[in-house]
């Protein structure tokens, strides 16, 4: 695999906007308003988790709604996302994205069942693919976050005492650092700049409140920048992930639609060796696909009940982690484990 260098150019990339503060702060609306400033007469779609609140500025705002139910798991925000750019919409409200981090079904539940490192093999591992999915998107992206305040512990002249270091949103801690913008929403809707490049910020000159003019110099900010194939980006983004898996690219290529076939195919070729030598070290030696993180688990579980390690394991198919097994081997594997379970059990019962 090769590397090349080249000019950076700033490059005109969808925004990723979080606006967090607490209830009745004026997140939804002032989303809104930025939305409409970013996109005018383009169409937005808000995915809705607070049970249809949004829908109280639909007289003032044009805009449709996908209503996100519980479980608020990664992968369905991911879903949510994707019907949406998938509909042609050119801005996305997420009205709230703390729900992935804390509402029902989201992160911190689903590591609720597990003790130590393992109870967040699944919670991380989904929400990255969320991030992934939100980093190469083709649409403007806002989201609007809960705010806790962050209490810390602290010793003053010898004794501990709780401290207020002011409002964090709720999510996880590295969320805001991966926005172009972050906002926080202080008292009566009015706005400070936490995070914005340095150009942009001094162009915004946000006095308090947000509106349709702030939404507006963003938009022309980003138009400044070179012009990308958002659709080809994202496709190449959902290449390479799927080369990280180990999955054939010609396979992958079959499994496109006719125009994403053709954008595919377009790719150059030094991208498609890059895809390729990405699939044969993912795949374990060419052993295929690689099993997720909770299979992964369960192939620990089992292994353990049948009286073998992870390092066995591993050594019998030439991988370095459990990570790397092979997907098509993984119903096998688990039947010969379960079995190996059931024999040293009866042997355990005759010794008795």
């Amino acid at each position: 695999m090769t590397f090349q260098t080249k000019k950076a150019v700033r490059k005109a990339v969808p925004a990723i906007i979080c606006l967090y503060g607490k209830s009745g702060g004026g997140k939804t609306y002032s989303a809104l308003k930025l939305a409409q400033g970013l996109v005018g007469k383009e169409r937005i779609c808000l995915i809705d988790t607070e049970n249809g609140r949004a829908s109280h500025y639909a007289d003032e705002f044009d805009f449709d709604i996908i209503d996100l139910d519980p479980p608020f798991t990664p992968s369905r925000y991911i879903q949510a996302i994707k019907t949406a750019q998938d509909g042609g919409y050119k801005a996305i409200v997420i009205d709230s994205i703390s729900h992935e981090w804390e509402g029902i079904g989201g992160c911190l539940e689903m590591a609720e069942d597990k003790t130590g490192l393992q109870a967040w093999v699944k919670p991380k591992e989904q929400h990255r693919k969320m991030m992934n999915m939100l980093l190469q998107a083709k649409s403007h992206i806002i989201f609007c976050a809960r705010a806790k305040d962050n209490l810390k512990q602290v010793k003053i002249n010898g004794k501990a005492e709780i401290v207020n270091h002011g409002l964090v949103p709720i999510q996880e801690k590295n969320f805001p650092f991966e926005m172009l913008i972050t906002l926080k929403m202080e008292d009566k809707g009015k706005v400070s700049i936490e995070k914005c490049i340095k150009g942009l910020e001094e162009s915004l000159k946000i006095n308090g409140y947000i509106n349709e003019s702030h939404g507006k110099i963003i938009a022309d900010w980003i138009n400044q920048g070179a012009k990308v194939d958002l659709e080809a980006k994202q496709l190449m983004a959902e290449a390479r992930a799927e080369a990280i898996k180990g999955v054939d690219i010609v396979s992958w290529v079959n499994s496109l639609d006719e125009k994403q076939k053709a954008i595919a195919k377009s790719f150059d070729s030094e991208f498609k060796k890059e895809l390729v030598a990405i699939a044969k070290e993912a795949g374990a030696n060419g052993l295929g696909e690689a099993i997720t993180g909770e299979q992964a688990l369960e192939l620990e579980e089992l292994a353990k009940k049948a009286g073998l390690t992870n390092h066995q394991i591993c050594g019998s198919y030439n991988i370095d982690s459990l990570l790397q097994f092979p997907l098509d081997e993984f119903e096998k594997a688990k039947a010969n484990l379960k079995a190996k379970e059931i024999k040293k059990d009866e042997v355990k019962d005759e010794n008795n």
